[in-house]
């Protein structure tokens, strides 16, 4: 497996993503990807790319007790992360150390699988979906999301127009790396390509709430693969980039923190 072209943390950056981006980001998405699931009670659920475990997590009431769900991730560090919440919150989850094209996971074994801004990290996209439609029952659902371009999404935007002005041009490719995959087109005909059917592409749209813009940067910067594009940065550029990212998003704030707009695309599909 090759853990290059995966989001994948470690070490510290773990803990820093699920204390500050998964509460402010990735949950409020994690909520809304579930509203077009309709999971069911003893429903057999697969969460692919799962990160953390937010989506798992909230996916458990939704078909316990009598269901199922299964996480994968090639993240060691981040399963290690997933496995831990789950058993503070005695969910009985089961984890998978594994590539998305390629889980150890039986054929048709479940009714949904699920992904959270996932598919675009994946190296083999088309791999990955077919791989996820083998693991589907007839008529099994596929419900994942991507973010809509960067332009919808502020806050990485400006953030990732002060990286490029102020640091390199890799440190701002990183920041725009979760925005790969954000055609509508695109992401329809890679559907209908991988063999799914019934496809539709709602907008989901969120608010990302941060204690103010130099946290973002901050937790940006601790928290996500853009740590090792600004490891060598210079101190009094950081100040910069603070400061400008601080004016760029100073219309978002409001009486108790940084109010981020965010939208992303949810993907429905049948097998």
């Amino acid at each position: 497996m090759n853990e290059r072209n995966h989001y994948s943390l470690s070490g510290n950056a773990v803990d820093v993503y699920e204390q500050n981006i998964v509460p402010a980001v990735m949950a409020p998405f994690a909520k809304g990807l579930l509203e077009f699931a309709d999971l069911k009670v003893g429903e057999h659920v697969l969460d692919v790319g799962c990160g953390t475990g937010i989506l798992a997590r909230f996916a458990w009431p939704f078909v316990a007790p009598s269901g199922r769900v299964v996480g994968v991730d090639l993240s060691a560090a981040m399963l290690a992360v997933a496995r831990s919440k789950a058993d503070e919150g005695r969910l009985p989850i089961t984890w998978e150390h594994a590539d998305a094209a390629s889980m150890p996971v039986p054929d048709r074994g479940f009714d949904a699988v699920l992904c959270q801004h996932g598919l675009q990290y994946f190296p083999d996209r088309l791999a990955a979906l077919n791989e996820t439609r083998r693991t589907l029952r007839p008529s099994g659902r596929l419900i994942l999301n991507v973010w809509r371009p960067v332009q919808f999404n502020p806050g990485h935007a400006v953030f990732a127009n002060v990286l490029e002005r102020l640091v390199s041009q890799p440190a701002a490719a990183e920041r725009r790396a979760p925005f790969a995959l954000s055609d509508r087109d695109e992401i329809r005909n890679l559907m209908v390509k991988a063999g799914f059917r019934e496809v539709v592409v709602p907008l989901d749209a969120r608010v990302a709430r941060l204690p103010s813009a130099e946290a973002m940067v901050r937790i940006m910067m601790a928290g996500s693969p853009l740590a090792a594009a600004m490891s060598e940065t210079d101190p009094a550029v950081l100040q910069d980039v603070i400061a400008e990212v601080v004016k760029g998003l100073s219309e978002f704030e409001d009486d108790t923190c940084l109010a981020l707009p965010m939208q992303a695309w949810v993907v429905t599909a049948k097998a």
